[in-house]
């Protein structure tokens, strides 16, 4: 208990001197966002300096690693992979801010990073024994054992994660809220798990110190971010906190849990999907425009109301999924 909690006090507290750093220095370096050309709303937020992902990533990220270095081995490896997905999207805002234009990384570039940093989780987790290839079934005590397709669909689920995470990022405070509960209640969840005992005490516990830190550190960042943002967290930021969302699901065996307390990131992603596919058949489309949340705000919805409905339904996700863990 002790653990955890110091964890994700000096987690918050490193974010908060992280913060006005990181925005000096982009603000300094003049690393201003451009916006997308379609999303004509948002043209005044031009320039708004981006990359702030790297404040809550580094204070979150690092603690843990110092905190869990020979302790928790999965708190290391969502670390670890949360930074990695984090140089990945820094990558592709730098080239983004250098280029003065929203298009970074290509589809295929960003897709082999994924991947590949993705296998290494995912054989991770499949050789790790508190892991294996057993997933939870929400709201029972039953499991389900995936065989040898486990590396595969963990494979997809952190890739599909990070990249639905990555697509809500689009509004003033939007991930940041949303991130801040959904990371939070499942390390509330992942707490429960641990206090049972058995032999993964400590890996569970140090999981939980981990996406309790990252969580902390995004509501500090949420100070910034909130509207009008004074900076973006960029796909710096979007990456790694999907990955890191995605390890904690994984690493946990709750899986399956993501899909509810993170149902607003599966909305972004699936309606992103469905207008596409439905376009090419029928050169129609189903939403004024996607993520979804972009369609809200054609309908005339303030950004501030979409982010406090978007923060409820993951609020609701989590005190479901903290109520009823089995």
């Amino acid at each position: 208990m002790f653990r955890i909690g110091f964890s994700t006090l000096i987690s918050i507290v490193a974010t908060c001197c992280l913060c006005p750093l990181v925005l000096s220095l982009v603000r300094r370096l003049k690393v201003g966002q451009p916006i997308l050309g379609y999303v004509t709303n948002h043209y005044s937020k031009s320039g708004t300096p981006t990359m702030g992902g790297m404040a809550f990533l580094l204070g979150a990220c690092f603690v843990s690693l110092a905190f869990n270095i020979g302790y928790s081995s999965h708190a290391v490896m969502a670390s670890v992979l949360s930074l990695g997905f984090g140089v990945l999207g820094f990558l592709d805002d730098f080239i983004k801010v250098k280029s003065k234009n929203n298009k970074g990384l290509s589809v295929v570039q960003k897709l082999v990073g994924q991947i590949l940093l993705s296998i290494i989780i995912a054989v991770y987790a499949y050789l790790s024994p508190d892991v294996s290839s057993i997933i939870k079934i929400p709201f029972t005590d039953y499991t389900i054992d995936l065989g040898y397709w486990a590396i595969p669909v963990y494979l997809v689920f952190v890739v599909g994660v990070t990249n639905f995470v990555n697509l809500t990022d689009g509004l003033d405070g939007l991930v940041s809220t949303s991130g801040s509960v959904c990371l939070t209640s499942l390390g509330i969840l992942i707490f429960l798990s641990a206090i049972e005992g058995g032999a993964n005490i400590s890996s569970l516990t140090g999981l939980s110190s981990y996406a309790l830190g990252l969580g902390g550190s995004l509501a500090v960042f949420y100070v910034l971010n909130s509207y009008p943002a004074k900076i973006f967290m960029g796909d710096t930021g979007s990456l790694g906190l999907g990955a890191g969302i995605a390890c904690v699901c994984l690493l946990s065996r709750n899986l399956l849990a993501f899909f509810i307390v993170g149902i607003v990131y599966c909305i972004s992603g699936l309606s992103v999907i469905l207008q596409v596919f439905y376009y090419k058949l029928t050169k129609k489309r189903i939403f004024k425009m996607a993520p979804f949340h972009h369609h809200l705000e054609q309908c005339g919805l303030h950004e501030n109301k979409i982010v406090a409905i978007y923060s409820l339904i993951t609020l609701c996700g989590g005190i479901a999924i903290i109520s009823f863990w089995g």
